[in-house]
């Protein structure tokens, strides 16, 4: 563990070191999703495993010399989903265990599969692992494609995360789609990158022809949101498949569509299918949604980037008192581990780590927001109402020791900058005015949007604004 998250409120700096441990505890051969009973590479323990070891821990390489924001354990796991493929076009949900019961087959954990090819490729431009799983990507996207409606949409069994009303239903859903069709996107740029020119068009051409369907068919005009499904009559009557029995949808159905959830609008958000001129109000009703009754663990995760998204101080403050008040029981628990949920099961889980991840790269504001091969790290702090914090953040480029101290309308900061980065440091322009002392002097910041634009060399700098 090379990162460190110290403020001015011992409960954060208590959670960011529980999660700093959880993915210690919870890295094995890959990310596995829990140390006290099943110890199975899910595809959906990427993102949390990923950006906390990105933020948070060194490797020991090749002569000694340390890799930071190591991207093997990623590169692991998506290696071995690609060798479970199966004869009709899928991938198991998890790899490392025989088992085969109604969580072995789960579409939206494929389409996570292949972003996480993304996340590693852009980490590390490892064409090779790339060109090695590239049929098993091939096969499932044109798995998805054979189950497109005439509607245009792709049918299939929703699952997504805990806590989707729509989880293990069959039908033509927003969260499921929202996924294909960055699936799909993400396999035309993996293609293009390999120089598969006639497979990458085709996987482009179906993501395009998919939000159109997405905005289309499951778009709500009236009310300025997506709706949680469509559901043909068949679908509509049909219950759906769980551990525990069958259960009916227990969302009314008004020709055909399922009204919006939490859920479609977070997703719809997160997965870039949000045309720009309805973002404003897709992200309207999603503020005037119940984000706390009916969230489990990792809704929160996704929740929490369009919160961070909107750059708003007191949406940065709901972000830290989300964390404050459903992390309570994790934090205090004496397993000193990140849960499966907030009420019940594994209580050693990788879904409940992720809030370190957002302290380190959100709070403190330094995180890479490019892949690595372009050399950039993005300092951008979110306080949240914090008066100090602190620590390190590791990023592929070297660990960026940092601190700010906020006292009334001034904030002063130290930033160590790692060599071979161009950093751009982003600034909340809260006063109107673009002048940032540093090292100094006084410097102009660029104006963009609500933030001051400043770049900065390599090496140690001390400043305020």
């Amino acid at each position: 563990r090379v990162g460190a998250f110290t403020c001015n409120d011992p409960f954060l700096n208590q959670l960011w070191t529980m999660c700093a441990r959880s993915c210690e505890v919870l890295s094995e051969d890959a990310y596995v999703d829990c140390a006290d009973r099943e110890r199975v590479e899910w595809m959906d323990n990427d993102p949390p495993g990923f950006e906390v070891t990105r933020i948070a821990m060194s490797t020991p390489g090749a002569g000694g010399k340390l890799i930071y924001g190591d991207p093997r354990l990623l590169g692991a796991m998506v290696r071995r989903t690609a060798l479970t493929l199966q004869p009709e076009g899928w991938v198991k949900a998890h790899t490392c265990s025989d088992r085969y019961d109604i969580h072995a087959k789960m579409e939206d954990r494929a389409c996570e599969w292949v972003a996480g090819i993304r996340r590693y490729y852009e980490a590390t431009g490892d064409t090779a692992l790339l060109r090695e799983i590239w049929p098993a990507v091939v096969a499932q996207m044109d798995y998805f494609l054979e189950r497109r409606t005439p509607r245009g949409l792709v049918r299939a069994r929703d699952w997504v995360v805990w806590g989707n009303p729509l989880g293990y239903f069959t039908g033509e859903t927003t969260t499921l789609n929202v996924f294909v069709q960055r699936a799909l996107a993400d396999a035309s740029f993996l293609g293009h990158a390999l120089g598969e020119k006639e497979s990458s068009g085709k996987f482009a051409t179906a993501a395009t022809e998919l939000a159109q369907a997405i905005n289309t068919v499951l778009w709500d005009e009236a009310d300025g949101c997506y709706y949680s499904g469509y559901f043909d009559d068949q679908d509509a009557q049909a219950e759906h498949e769980t551990m525990s029995g069958d259960q009916k949808i227990s969302l009314p159905i008004t020709d055909h569509r399922t009204p919006t959830t939490l859920h479609a609008n977070v997703f719809a958000l997160d997965r870039g299918v949000v045309p720009p001129e309805r973002r404003g109000r897709v992200l309207t009703t999603l503020l005037a949604q119940d984000q706390k009754s009916g969230g489990r663990v990792m809704l929160y995760y996704y929740l929490a980037k369009q919160l961070y998204g909107l750059d708003a101080p007191e949406q940065d403050v709901s972000v830290l008192n989300l964390f404050r008040e459903k992390w309570a029981g994790m934090v205090a628990s004496p397993w000193e581990c990140s849960w499966e949920d907030f009420n019940g099961g594994s209580q050693a889980h990788c879904y409940g780590m992720f809030p370190a991840y957002f302290l380190s790269a959100y709070v403190l504001g330094v995180r890479r927001d490019a892949p690595v091969a372009e050399k950039k790290i993005l300092i951008e702090p979110h306080l949240g109402g914090l008066t100090n914090a602190g620590g390190v953040v590791a990023t592929e480029f070297g660990p960026v020791k940092i601190s700010w101290h906020q006292d009334g309308a001034h904030v002063r900061f130290q930033i160590n900058v790692p060599e071979n980065a161009e950093t751009t440091l982003a600034l909340p322009n809260q006063s109107g005015h673009t002048d940032i002392q540093l090292d100094g002097k006084s410097m102009a910041g660029k104006v963009h949007g609500a933030r001051l634009m400043l770049i900065l060399s390599s090496g140690a700098h001390a400043g305020s604004y």
